[in-house]
């Protein structure tokens, strides 16, 4: 929400101009930079995605992507 950036910006001493240049850095951002980024900070082989919904839909739009598919027990 608004009110707990400009909080945030508060606790941190930042001026209120700064949610204008952050937002100004992440829309300049090339693809280039993103891909540069995610290679740098993200580890694909450390992460979990969790999916909700019925076990046939889930595989099927999971398969393309070569991901293990656990399905956790049912209640």
């Amino acid at each position: 929400s608004v009110s707990r950036r400009l909080a945030t910006l508060w606790v941190y001493g930042l001026d209120t101009q700064f949610i204008r240049k952050d937002a100004d850095d992440i829309m300049s951002a090339t693809a280039a930079q993103v891909q540069q980024a995610s290679q740098r900070y993200l580890a694909p082989d450390k992460m979990t995605v969790v999916a909700v919904g019925e076990d046939k839909v889930v595989h099927e739009q999971f398969a393309p992507f070569s991901l293990p598919v656990v399905d956790a027990p049912k209640p």
